[in-house]
This record gives structure tokens, C-alpha cells and sequence, in this order.
């Protein structure tokens, strides 16, 4: 990570960086100073997520009463990590796997309205598109 940060985003090279111990398998996890974090694609499968988030999570982020981590940098593959990577800010809490929410009922009730009304907005947008843009018939 080090190496990556040094090439790509010199402007946190002097930030230390710390490897994070992770319940999850897809992504590892390094601290980048006080207020970020690296997310680094652990298994092929989970290679295309950095973009895929760069593009979706700001988003969606104004949209949910839960916080998301915002990607603020998108690195690119190299030779060394053949992957895109992202850096995002740091959330302050908690791990879920070791000290769960007190009610994830509420959240996902919350989550549920909220991606409901962004998706509808969504595909508004995408038909406002559409229509005068299409070509042919």
C-alpha cells in the first residue's frame, strides 16, 4: 500500500498507514492517518467494486441516514496490484461483526426507503434521458 500511495497520490505519502485486521474477504483494509482508509481488492472477485463505488456510493450517500464511506480517490492497477483500489474516509465506531447495531431492524427499514426513493429518482432521470435521445424507434 505504501508503494501504491507514494506513486499515485504523493499528497498522503507522509500520512502512516496501518493494516487492519478484517472479518470480511473481499477487501483488505489499511488506516491512512486519522480520517482515511485504503480498501485494496482481496480476491479477483471483488476487483471491479473500487469503481463501482467510486461511482455509486456519493450517490447514495446523501440519500441514507447511515453513514457510507465516501471513496475520495480511485487508484489505479499497476503491475504491482493489477486492481483499482479506493481511498475513503474513515468512519468512526464500531465493527458490525464484533458489536452489532442495537436494532438493524430500523436500518434496514431506513435502508429500504431510502434506496426505494433513489432508484425511483434514478429512473426518472434515465427516462428523461432516454425519451429525447433515443435513436431510431
Amino acid at each position: 500500500a505504501e508503494l501504491l500511495i507514494a506513486q499515485q497520490f504523493p499528497h498522503f505519502a507522509h500520512l502512516p498507514i496501518e493494516r487492519l485486521s478484517s472479518a470480511g474477504t473481499e477487501n483488505i483494509i489499511f488506516r491512512l492517518g486519522d480520517e482515511l482508509a485504503i480498501r485494496m481488492p482481496r480476491v479477483t472477485g471483488a476487483a471491479k467494486q473500487a469503481e463501482r463505488e467510486a461511482i455509486w456510493l456519493p450517490q447514495l450517500a446523501d440519500h441514507l441516514s447511515l453513514a457510507i464511506p465516501k471513496p475520495i480517490e480511485l487508484g489505479r492497477p499497476t503491475e504491482e496490484f493489477p486492481h483499482h483500489w479506493a481511498i475513503c474516509r474513515w468512519l468512526k465506531g464500531g465493527n458490525a461483526f464484533v458489536r452489532p447495531a442495537a436494532d438493524l431492524s430500523e436500518s434496514a427499514a431506513d435502508w429500504r426507503c431510502s434506496s426505494s426513493r433513489f432508484a425511483r429518482r434514478r429512473w426518472r432521470a434515465i427516462r428523461r434521458w432516454w425519451r429525447p435521445n433515443r435513436a431510431g424507434g
